[in-house]
């Protein structure tokens, strides 16, 4: 469905922040302990508020993660730490 995908991972996170589950500027690691770019500091500092505005400094090319058809969502996570950070 394109990028409304986009849209309602946002509204779903909104009501998450809504019911005080989380926060929009939560460390990604407090929900996510397996989050893991190539850059350490971007690993540890990167908040939800930064991946939903894409300020995460990972590179966009594509679908890479969806690239390698029947992986599961750690595996998917786990390819981030080998993808290049934008510069």
């Amino acid at each position: 469905i394109a990028s409304i995908t986009k849209t309602f991972v946002a509204a779903g996170i909104g009501l998450l922040v809504q019911e005080g589950k989380l926060q929009w500027d939560d460390p990604v690691l407090r929900h996510l302990p397996e989050f893991k770019v190539r850059d350490a500091w971007i690993s540890r500092e990167v908040t939800l508020r930064d991946l939903l505005a894409h300020r995460s400094g990972i590179a966009s090319y594509g679908d890479f993660l969806e690239e390698v058809p029947g992986l599961s969502e750690a595996q998917l996570v786990a390819r981030l730490a080998l993808h290049e950070q934008s510069k």
